[in-house]
């Protein structure tokens, strides 16, 4: 009996902990939508932008083309004709970064830049985020 208490305590304590760690650890699909473009081949009004998560520090995902840079906001930019689809995986130095959009034949004149931000739980350093695009 005179334990209970402070194990009730210390399991209170242990569920409080873990709950915040595993919404941060356990990573997710996030998704954005950038703004499109019109041109002779294509009438896009917008463009899906697809984030595999498997790091857990991405809070959430947003366009890039008015984000501010922070040690909290990594913004990544690549050129596409198309729908991305990105993935951010753990590293021996960190994390990367890698474009894995299957693009569909291009037109030198359909390709943009495109551009979006990763809302993290906590600072990074930029210099440990390698970003992997076409090969």
């Amino acid at each position: 009996m005179r334990f209970a208490r402070p194990l009730v305590v210390a399991l209170f304590v242990l569920v409080m902990a873990v709950t915040p760690l595993s919404a941060i650890t356990s990573g997710g699909i996030f998704e954005t939508w950038l703004p499109g473009y019109y041109s002779a081949t294509h009438d896009r009004p917008r463009y899906r932008v697809v984030l595999a998560d498997e790091t857990g520090l991405v809070r959430a995902l947003s366009p890039g083309q008015s984000a501010k840079r922070s040690p909290t906001v990594f913004v990544a930019t690549w050129f596409s004709c198309g729908h991305s689809t990105l993935r951010l995986s753990r590293s021996k130095t960190g994390a990367v970064l890698k474009n894995e959009t299957v693009e569909p034949v291009c037109w030198s004149w359909d390709v943009r830049t495109h551009s979006a931000a990763l809302h993290l739980w906590a600072p990074v350093e930029i210099t440990t985020v390698g970003f992997d695009s076409y090969e």
